[in-house]
């Protein structure tokens, strides 16, 4: 970058000084001379990059009274000039209607303030992303364009208070956070007789399906087997047989559910009250369900 011949006379008058003075006031001179010129040179490149704070910085070494005369003139105009375009921006954060002063605002790793205080802040143009934080809320992230020259350019942030998750509600006797049927074992459940005063139609309705369902897979796996009997047997093979008997097993099985809650729906409707005090009392029957197993048991007087 070339700055003229003003710059080339900085080396001269540095060394002109060498012959009429002291050894120590020679190298102090030389120091400030080219602390001055190194100065000048940078504010130029800086403020030429856009970089106005770190070049403001600069002019106000290079406008010093032991720096040469012509780069104090240069200097101190410039200075002037950088000043008029630096950029300002006014941070407002509130949460709710109170203004906070204790917000933390960085623009990536940089921390720019740690608290506001009402007063500007001086900012290169260009464009950022804000971060604002602050205790009991979230961070608020802020998109800005700063532009040169423009004073006091208001930001305003606001803070939402952070909401606590209820912990959700567990009944008594509910499987503990984290389990599962499967994991955990079989599990044994409670009917309670006065739990819905629909639990009986329901249960009837559950009752007949399961035996429908078991009589039609009890009948197709009959059919199944005669099949068998007629085209392999005796050397049929465990692929053959295999869905034979899982009909048999799942049929079974439905018959068995549904013959249980016919009994249940039969129960509630022969002793249950709606009114009465039995309608509360927990029916003299637990279901216990396996990831392969499904168990009922029933307590009562004879």
């Amino acid at each position: 970058m070339k700055f003229g011949p003003r710059f080339a006379c900085i080396a001269l008058l540095a060394a002109s000084s060498a012959q009429s003075r002291p050894l120590y006031a020679e190298e102090a001179e030389q120091d400030a001379v080219h602390a001055c010129a190194r100065a000048y040179e940078q504010a130029q490149e800086q403020r030429h990059a856009g970089a106005l704070v770190s070049a403001r910085d600069e002019l106000s070494r290079c406008e010093q009274n032991d720096c040469p005369a012509f780069i104090r003139t240069d200097c101190a105009r410039w200075l002037v000039e950088v000043v008029a375009e630096q950029p300002t921006l006014l941070l407002v954060a509130k949460r709710g209607p109170a203004e906070l002063s204790e917000v933390r605002v960085s623009i990536g790793d940089r921390v720019l303030v740690e608290r506001l205080s009402g007063q500007a802040i001086d900012l290169d143009p260009g464009s950022y992303d804000l971060r604002f934080e602050t205790a009991g809320s979230a961070p608020v992230l802020r998109h800005v364009l700063v532009q040169s020259g423009q004073k006091n350019q208001r930001v305003d942030v606001t803070f939402e208070p952070l909401t606590e998750a209820a912990p959700p509600s567990r009944s008594e006797g509910s499987a503990p956070s984290g389990s599962s049927a499967s994991s955990a074992g079989p599990r044994a459940v409670e009917i309670d007789a006065g739990s819905s005063r629909v639990l009986p139609w329901t249960l009837l309705a559950v009752g007949a399906a399961g035996l429908v369902t078991g009589v039609g897979l009890d009948v197709w796996a009959r059919t199944d087997e005669q099949h068998l009997a007629d085209s392999c047997s005796p050397n049929c093979s465990d692929a053959q047989l295999r869905p034979v008997r899982n009909k048999y097993f799942i049929g079974d099985l439905s018959a068995g559910v549904g013959l249980a809650s016919i009994s249940l729906a039969t129960y509630l409707f022969l002793t249950s009250s709606p009114h009465g005090p039995s309608a509360r009392a927990p029916l003299p029957l637990s279901v216990a369900v396996g990831e392969n197993s499904l168990f009922a048991g029933y307590r009562g007087q004879f």
